[in-house]
């Protein structure tokens, strides 16, 4: 699945997106609120400025994705590895997220 069509099924009200593959693609500045990405993965994929609040992601697979700006209020990431490795969190909102069991494999926080 491309951008578009992840954008043209959510803008048709689908919020079910399990297990896609969305390595790569340009998401920045898109609205995925409220939607099911469980285990899908964004390796490598711009989410800069993403509104992702209310969003499932347990599972998901973030490795080396921009998340710069990305709104992450009560995003679910609970219970499952995220692999936050190489990461951009610069002014990412991450108030009231789950982020128990979760580990930091490299920059998170300006750390």
């Amino acid at each position: 699945m491309d951008a578009k069509e992840l954008l043209s099924l959510y803008a048709a009200g689908e919020r079910y997106f399990h297990d896609i593959c969305l390595m790569y693609v340009d998401l920045s500045n898109a609205n995925l609120e409220g939607a099911d990405l469980s285990f899908a993965d964004f390796m490598n994929a711009n989410l800069s400025g993403t509104n992702l609040s209310h969003a499932n992601l347990v599972g998901s697979h973030l490795r080396e994705a921009n998340l710069t700006g990305a709104n992450l209020i009560n995003t679910n990431l609970i219970e499952k590895l995220l692999l936050f490795h190489r990461n951009f969190f610069d002014i990412t909102n991450f108030k009231n997220e789950e982020l128990f069991y979760c580990f930091n494999f490299g920059k998170f926080g300006g750390h």
